[in-house]
């Protein structure tokens, strides 16, 4: 019975580890204006700053209570607090949260115009290059050869450029050099 057992746990644990067998797809792109990813970004921003927001607001909160009550021990912040110490009415439990969507969305409008001063940049950037000069966009490695072979799915002539290029310049063959003709100065 205990081999039957380890048989079938052994046979689960073997199914377990094989990959599905799933086709992916990816998304669409979507063409998005500039303010709804700026408000994307914003939103990000001020939910992420309001954990800290939070920690921050009841740490002072909490000293203002202490020094508003004459330094009462009973009313320390929290990292000295007391056992028996009074805790804070709803209203500074409101105060504090209150405190922290302020601090959240102060850090989303900051953050809003440190990314639009940076974009002003390098458009003035862009507009300041003399005509004709040649602008570099930066594509992360493979995106050609990802590009011809999405094409190449569509019924392209990219599928077989695809499939011959190479995923990654590291993987580009080396050519040898030729060397320099008899008489020639380097």
């Amino acid at each position: 019975m205990k081999r039957l057992l380890s048989m079938v746990t052994l046979f689960f644990y073997m199914i377990a580890v094989l990959p599905a067998q799933t086709t992916t797809t990816t998304p669409p792109k979507l063409n998005l204006p500039q303010w709804v990813k700026d408000l994307r970004r914003a939103e990000a921003v001020a939910i992420g700053a309001f954990p800290l927001g939070i920690f921050f607001s009841t740490i002072g909160v909490d000293t203002w209570r202490y020094y508003d009550h004459g330094q009462d021990i009973k009313y320390a912040p929290w990292p000295l607090k007391p056992a028996d110490a009074i805790e804070r009415s709803s209203d500074e439990q409101k105060a504090s949260i209150y405190i922290a969507i302020g601090i959240s969305v102060a850090v989303a409008v900051t953050d809003y115009f440190i990314v639009l001063a940076k974009r002003r940049s390098r458009e003035r950037a862009a507009a300041a290059l003399p005509e004709g000069t040649p602008i570099l966009i930066r594509k992360k490695p493979g995106a050609e050869a990802e590009a011809a072979a999405e094409e190449g799915a569509e019924g392209g002539e990219g599928a077989e450029a695809a499939a011959e290029a190479p995923a990654a310049p590291s993987e580009a063959p080396l050519q040898a050099a030729e060397p320099p003709a008899a008489g020639s100065a380097p």
